[in-house]
């Protein structure tokens, strides 16, 4: 089946949105965002397989950010929650909204550019 053009800009922007992020950040943020990267390209996939993998990295993601913000005072982490709990509705609850992966994508990056400072 051929890719339709909203798929091949997913498949190409989204692998570069944590990269970018990453630029000149300290090692501990870097490495959180490396991990939501990972669950990002994971994501990519429509398998149990790529959830679970994604899913995991972005758990990792989280602890990463954890021990990161420790070492900072601040915050942002509230954007991580709606970004998360979206996903939660539409995968575990059946709830879809009209543009949901635009709400996601804009909670989730937004989100990751706050915590990376």
């Amino acid at each position: 089946m051929a890719a339709t053009g909203h798929d091949r800009r997913r498949w190409l922007t989204k692998p570069l949105l944590m990269p970018v992020l990453m630029v000149g950040r300290d090692r501990l943020t870097q490495r959180a965002l490396a991990l939501g990267a990972v669950g990002d390209v994971a994501l990519l996939g429509s398998s149990e397989t790529a959830f679970t993998a994604g899913l995991v990295s972005f758990l990792a993601g989280h602890i990463a950010w954890i021990i990161a913000l420790r070492q900072r005072p601040g915050g942002g982490g509230a954007l991580f929650l709606v970004s998360d709990a979206l996903l939660a509705l539409e995968k575990f609850g059946g709830v879809h909204l009209p543009a949901h992966e635009g709400l996601v994508m804009a909670a989730y990056t937004s989100a990751q550019a706050l915590l990376a400072g």
